[in-house]
């Protein structure tokens, strides 16, 4: 922008240019500064658009990409497939048997005997015996 020149040396049409040049000046900036804050509202919407809430592609969302939400309705059936139970026992004999085999196994460990040996002679069937304090 040009330095404003000195209004003493001007006459009264030289003036009239400057005040005339200054109001459409102003008249171009308040055009803008309307328009500038439905700009930045547009950008700002833009900037929190991924795939999920736009048309935009699955590859633009970048290394933040939301996790992906169930469509299913809450107190319908669960997603995934069918549950694996491990550890349980379908009858009350194959839980005693189970715990103390565990615990013979761990009695056995405790005084350092090498459990490999252990069950091998175990199932040939002669098991060692802890010993008693």
């Amino acid at each position: 922008m040009d330095a404003l020149p000195d209004l003493d040396l001007l006459n009264v049409a030289e003036k009239d240019q400057v005040i005339h040049d200054l109001w459409s000046l102003v008249g171009s900036l308040s055009v803008a500064l309307t328009t500038l804050p439905k700009k930045v509202e547009e950008l700002a919407a833009r900037l929190v658009q991924n795939s999920r809430n736009s048309s935009k592609l699955p590859s633009s969302d970048g290394l933040d990409k939301p996790k992906p939400k169930s469509l299913r309705k809450a107190g319908e059936r669960p997603s995934g497939g069918q549950q694996k139970i491990s550890g349980c026992f379908r009858t009350m004999r194959g839980a005693d048997t189970c715990c103390t085999l565990r615990s013979y196994l761990a009695t056995l460990h405790k005084q350092s005997a090498k459990l490999f040996q252990v069950l091998t002679l175990t199932f040939q069937g002669s098991p060692p015996q802890p010993r008693f304090a």
